[in-house]
């Protein structure tokens, strides 16, 4: 009976915390206050939160203030969120591609060391799931050697700390899948004078809520597999479009909503982290295999495995696609592979061996914190069944 319930649910990739009661209770309030920019500012230690449409949209617009002076370049990961390498271009600047460590997840440490500054403005320092990256270290990297060149913590994939990074801004995203999921939106933390900008789409906007509603339907594993078949829906894709808006607002219900889910960002962390480390283990005695960046001691959106070859890779996702778990690769591929962004490269011929092999060798599980303990161990015996499937 379980295996037949297996064929017909699937576990999803994520899954929001927010519950619909409190979705529908923050769209219809009839309160125009909201306390999420003050608690934000309490949560990541900082003076100044400026709400945005989408994270995307809070990092060019960081990068549009910059003083351009002879300075066109920004400094990105290879592997991370096409959304990053859009924002610089939309920001009228040119991305400069750095390698990433696939044991670490971070930007490769030699290179930072040694390319050229002259023309850099800025980096941006990616977290790939969870807190990966050395912050401070990086900063101190590029004060030795450039201090103009401003360091910007791209906190899409983890939620920051109260002790503050030495980054120059922090972004945030409030996307699907995100460690605070409120249907899209973002946010630029730092602590200089916020910016004057018009408050375009601020007031209830309702289509996003109904869509976000619908997500939260559909996230779950009665109805997932049913969402993961429908064309057109957006599940696993990965798209690279510089021609978005930078002035759009979170909507007040979803500011109402922030504020109620900081309350248990904590909670959700520390689930999340059980859950990765109790899947990690299982992957520990797989030969070839390992969880790269230590990502399930610190509460990850997914859990990345990195397998010995892609063919390995593909097998395992679809034998657990076959069980009900919706595995699958991150990012289709690296920054340089995207056609449309190579003009805009500086270096698009850079060799990219760890960022390569993260693309071709990463999947990621589910560790959403909603994960039933039934949920946690059929994800486990999967992997071990997946595991035997992938041998040749």
């Amino acid at each position: 009976m379980q295996r037949n319930r297996r064929l017909l649910t699937m576990i999803p990739p994520v899954r929001p915390a927010a519950r619909v009661f409190d979705v529908l209770a923050s769209m219809f309030s009839t309160s125009r206050e909201s306390s999420f920019e003050d608690e934000l500012k309490r949560c990541a230690g900082r003076r100044t939160v400026e709400l945005f449409g989408s994270g995307r949209a809070a990092l060019a617009q960081r990068l549009l203030r910059l003083e351009r002076s002879d300075r066109d370049e920004v400094l990105v990961p290879a592997y991370t969120c096409w959304s990053v390498p859009a924002a610089v271009v939309r920001a009228n600047l040119k991305v400069r591609l750095v390698d990433v460590d696939p044991v670490t997840l971070a930007p490769d440490a030699e290179q930072l060391t040694t390319l050229p500054t002259s023309r850099l403005e800025a980096i941006v320092v990616t977290h790939l799931f969870a807190d990966t990256c050395d912050v401070d270290r990086i900063s101190d990297i590029f004060a030795s050697r450039d201090p103009n060149v401003l360091v910007i913590e791209d906190a899409a994939q983890c939620w920051p700390t109260r002790r503050p990074s030495r980054a120059d801004a922090v972004v945030l995203s409030f996307g699907r899948g995100k460690p605070m999921a409120l249907g899209g939106g973002g946010a630029l933390l730092h602590d200089n004078p916020p910016e004057a900008r018009p408050e375009v789409g601020a007031g209830r906007n309702l289509a996003r809520g109904l869509a976000f509603l619908a997500a939260l339907v559909l996230s779950s594993p009665r109805f997932f597999r049913i969402a993961a078949a429908m064309p057109g829906i957006g599940i696993g894709e990965t798209i690279y479009d510089p021609q978005f808006p930078v002035n759009d607002a979170l909507s007040l219900w979803q500011r109402r909503l922030g504020a109620k889910l900081l309350a248990q960002i904590d909670q959700c962390e520390r689930a999340r982290g059980e859950i990765a480390a109790q899947l990690r283990a299982v992957v520990s005695h797989q030969v070839g295999w390992h969880a790269p960046g230590r990502c399930w001691l610190k509460g990850p959106i997914r859990l990345p495995l990195l397998a010995p070859t892609r063919m390995d890779r593909d097998r395992v996702v679809s034998a657990l696609r076959r069980d009900g778990v919706y595995a699958g690769p991150m990012y289709p591929g690296t920054l340089a592979d995207i056609q449309n962004l190579r003009p805009h490269l500086v270096n698009p011929d850079e060799r990219l061996d760890g960022a390569r092999a993260l693309a071709d060798r990463l999947l990621t599980i589910p560790v959403y914190p909603m994960m039933s303990r039934g949920d946690v161990d059929h994800v486990g015996e999967s992997l071990l069944s997946a595991f035997g499937a992938a041998r040749p």
